[in-house]
């Protein structure tokens, strides 16, 4: 359908709740910490440029994920997480690192029970068009007979769809055998111990096999020669095993090859590059073998690095060009700066000498300087990325991207759209929510005093207020270990959250926190099930409705049913919506449920899967005001999709609270779409491949939030001129634009760089989103931040602003900060303080107050201030009260006023006892 944009309507305005202290010096209650997200190198797709990476996340819907970074896009995308489903009953819980081709993404990961629990085995898998396709898992029957035992790490894809992996089999429990799986499904072993090499040499032994994008696919194995077992590096030609380079082959430096090294590096001439050790000391070496079975020394132990130092030990090496590897290597006697890791990358071709191409102590893009560096990787057009750590103005760690120079791709602290934030940068969030009186509730990772994850509740530009933290004792005596979920307000100042709880061992529990009042576990792993038996697990991911009632998913043992969705009312016993084996609406039965439902109204909605007569997934929805809930179908793989298209599979919806269900829905043809379904049916509101009003087009849709009058609000990527994160209101036929990267943020300044996705929704029609984003400019950081309508423009949302239609004031003067006096003659002094106008609005005012110390001490308090000086715009002013006499002083307080009122006198927010009309007439 066509969108229009709302011109009219004006950009929202960012309120800033909540800074890192390193912008505003606020602590809450401790320092920030952080630590490294990145594991392993980085791999990238030698055709698409696409670069893989598996990282750590802090306040997302996962610990850990495979990310990939398309070219030329400003933020990664998550391809599989951590709890995702990896098959029926099973779900990813740990990775290694990815390989890539073609679009296709093939990798290694432990799984674990569904929801995630103890580890149960590992598995193999590719990812291909947005799904995720087991290849071998633990357990699981092996083509040519008996069992898959243990697979190895690296599996490998290329372009034609072909993916290669080694494992043992129960009846090949000694001996690793090579499979191959076509891009039709069919797999098959390929070379186990016994096979035959080219030159007639049976093969004893299995060690490790490449295959690179362009299909070029060796193995490292040993063979029973005429000369005893050597260590050979295979070529596969389709036909035959080929060596390319044996164990006790001679090197052009008149030495011989002791072992031989994988991965190797493919480059377009069909030279294979890898490194070998050699009978000399020192002993590695990087050599090439082209296609003429001609042996080159690129590189060797020893070699002077031509910038300071000889070469030692040597990664794996990676194409840079069409003749030309890089690699990254050790330094002996080099001149590197004082804590820097020994390692510089280089590059070398058959006609290029070793050069150096990064090196510790280069200049780091944004600031600081290079001080650690990974294997890097590359795919032959120029470009490398890798891991990457600095220290100096600047410190942490990231995917560096080098071309003829360095610049971030991925860095820790970098928030990931829809998925929290890679660890390390300070201040790390979940998403926020807002309760009914607009208030934010989000969780923060800070040290000490936290001892973790802690969760806070803050009004706009206030100190946030802390809830819960570890440590905290519950009112039934438990205590409270972690925060394991996002915050979920239901009421204002009314928390739920998923925690870890701590009373007959630790578990999981629902836990209902109140401002001021304390919080209560509501309910816990092994509590009864309405089911019977026990709740086993509890999602992390619960949903709360405005009646203060939690929706959440469960897994249960001894029971009649594996899983099951419920609802729970505080102080009561939870009851059933639905459960693993009961009849789906429109055919089949349920077998599992997403993680993540949501109440809409009176109605959960929630993602499940089905088997029997109509296997796939859906949304669904229940009706909570029946007994039991009545339920139906919103939408079902393999339905038309509104607009054109076929539903192939589904994220969990959201839900408002006039009822509407949002969700995003991928299609068989490729994309995505948001559609909603409310009382209108099922309705196609902005898909990928979409317009945007200022020329862009949307490039990935991650997150949803509907408010109580129908309107959607998504977070988008797009691209113009440049990739730009955005939200978007869509109602009808209608987009508008609420929020872009480069839109200016109060209180502190800076600009919007990446806004982190899931914007929570306020209550009551105000339309105020809380969101987390990443800002940058001089107060670079994080933030959680408002997004409101500003009827007059001064940069507070509406519900935020006490005086709307006075752009020079937004709310009521706080206490001064760092009052200070100097005497500045013999009868006057000079008052310094921090001006209030940032926090209170340009309009404000200051005044000074003043008094005799014996009429404080006798009156208990100000009451008998009179005004020393009034209309003060900034923060300095003077005095003129006449020298105290010998034994006596007075003492002066400064307070703001302005259209909202007149502010406070003391830091704890009480206005004392001095009358507002004290200075008024000044």
């Amino acid at each position: 359908m066509a969108l229009s944009v709302m011109a009219s309507s004006p950009l929202r305005a960012a309120t800033r709740v909540a800074l890192p202290a390193s912008v505003t010096g606020q602590t809450l209650d401790g320092a920030l910490v952080g630590s490294s997200p990145f594991a392993g190198a980085p791999a990238v797709d030698m055709l698409s440029g696409d670069l893989l990476f598996r990282a750590a996340f802090s306040g997302g819907p996962a610990p850990q994920a495979l990310l990939r970074m398309p070219t030329g896009a400003a933020a990664p995308g998550i391809l599989v997480a951590a709890g995702d489903e990896a098959a029926p009953g099973l779900a990813f819980d740990s990775f290694l690192a990815p390989s890539g081709c073609a679009g296709q993404v093939t990798f290694w990961s432990g799984l674990a029970a569904i929801p995630p629990a103890t580890a149960v085995g590992s598995g193999i898998f590719i990812l291909d068009q947005g799904q995720v396709v087991p290849v071998a898992m633990v357990g699981g029957t092996a083509p040519g007979g008996g069992t898959y035992l243990a697979l190895g790490s690296d599996p490998r894809v290329d372009i034609s769809g072909r993916l290669i992996y080694l494992a043992t089999t129960s009846d090949s429990p000694d001996d690793l055998i090579l499979f191959r799986r076509a891009k039709d499904g069919t797999t098959a072993p390929i070379l186990t111990a016994g096979d035959m090499a080219a030159d007639g040499s049976p093969v004893t032994e299995l060690l490790n096999s490449d295959l690179s994008c362009t299909g070029t696919l060796l193995v490292l194995a040993t063979l029973e020669t005429t000369d005893g077992p050597r260590q050979t590096l295979l070529r596969d030609t389709g036909t035959a095993w080929q060596p390319q380079l044996m164990q006790g082959d001679s090197l052009p430096d008149g030495t011989t090859v002791t072992a031989l090294r994988l991965p190797a590096a493919v480059t377009a001439d069909g030279s294979i590059h890898l490194v070998i050790d050699r009978d000399t000391v020192p002993a590695p070496a990087l050599v090439t073998v082209d296609d003429s079975g001609n042996r080159i020394m690129l590189a060797a132990a020893g070699d002077s690095s031509g910038s300071g130092g000889t070469l030692a030990d040597f990664g794996p090496p990676t194409p840079l060009s069409a003749d030309q590897v890089a690699w990254r290597s050790r330094l002996n006697d080099g001149s590197l700066p004082a804590g820097a890791s020994p390692y510089v990358v280089l590059a070398a071709g058959p006609a290029a000498p070793a050069t150096v191409l990064v090196a510790p102590g280069n200049a780091s893009p944004g600031g600081g300087a290079l001080m650690d560096l990974g294997d890097p990787v590359g795919r032959g057009n120029g470009t490398l990325h890798l891991v990457a750590g600095t220290a100096g103005e600047v410190t942490g760690e990231g995917l560096l991207t080098w071309t003829t120079s360095a610049a971030w791709s991925a860095r820790a602290g970098q928030l990931v759209p829809g998925w929290g934030r890679l660890l390390g940068g300070g201040f790390r969030t979940a998403r926020p929510a807002l309760d009914t009186a607009g208030q934010a509730a989000f969780i923060a990772t800070f040290s000490p005093g936290d001892g973790g994850k802690a969760l806070y509740l803050a009004a706009a530009g206030a100190l946030p207020r802390r809830l819960l933290s570890p440590g905290d004792i519950l009112s039934g005596g438990e205590l409270l270990a972690g925060l394991a979920g996002p915050a979920t307000p239901s009421a204002a100042g009314v928390v739920w959250v998923a925690a870890d709880v701590t009373a007959a061992g630790e578990r999981i529990g629902y836990v209902r926190a109140t401002d001021g009042t304390g919080a209560t576990l509501e309910l816990a792993e092994g509590d009864p099930s309405p089911q019977g038996g026990q709740f086993r697990t509890l999602g992390r991911l619960p949903a709360a409705g405005a009646d203060d009632r939690l929706l959440f998913t469960a897994t249960l043992s001894g029971a009649g049913s594996s899983a099951g969705i419920f609802t729970l009312d505080p102080g009561l016993m939870p009851a059933t919506v639905t459960t693993a084996g009961a009849p789906a609406p429109d055919g089949g039965d349920f077998t599992s449920f997403g993680f993540a439902p949501a109440m809409a109204g009176t109605r959960a909605a929630f993602m499940a899967f089905t088997g029997g007569s109509r296997s796939g997934s859906g949304i669904f929805a229940a009706d909570l005001t029946t007994t039991p809930p009545v339920l139906i179908a919103l939408a079902r793989s393999g339905d038309a999709a509104p607009g054109g298209g076929t539903l192939l599979s589904f994220r969990d919806p959201t839900g408002g609270e006039d009822g509407t269900v949002a969700f995003l829905a991928s299609l068989e043809e490729g994309g995505s779409v948001i559609l909603v379904h409310g009382t209108g049916g099922l309705q196609r509101l902005l898909a990928t491949g979409d317009s945007l009003p200022a020329g862009e087009t949307v490039t990935a849709i991650t997150a949803l939030s509907p408010d109580d009058t129908g309107t959607i609000y998504a977070s988008v990527l797009a691209t113009a001129a440049a990739p730009v994160a955005m939200v978007l209101a869509l109602d009808g036929a209608t987009t508008q634009i609420v929020l872009g990267s480069g839109g200016t943020v109060p209180l502190g300044g800076g600009e919007l760089a990446v806004l982190q996705n899931f914007p929570a929704l306020g209550a009551g029609g105000t339309r105020t989103l809380v969101m987390s984003a990443e800002l940058q400019g001089w107060s670079s950081g994080a933030a959680v931040i408002y997004a409101a309508e500003d009827s007059d423009g001064d940069g507070w949302g509406d519900p935020l602003d006490c005086a709307l239609a006075d752009a020079s004031a937004w709310a009521v003067p706080p206490a001064v900060k760092d009052l200070q006096i100097q005497p500045a003659a013999a009868t006057a002094a000079s008052l310094t303080w921090n001006a209030l106008t940032l926090a209170a609005g340009p309009g404000t005012t200051h005044e000074i107050l003043s008094g005799s110390i014996a009429d404080l001490q006798q009156a208990g308090g100000p009451a008998g201030a009179t005004c020393a000086a009034s209309g003060i715009g900034g923060g300095t002013g003077s005095v003129v009260d006449g020298k105290p006499d010998t034994g006596t002083a007075r003492w002066y307080m400064v307070r703001g006023r302005n259209a909202c009122g007149v502010g406070f006198l003391a830091a704890s927010g009480q206005p004392r006892s001095v009358s507002e009309t004290v200075c008024a007439a000044h």
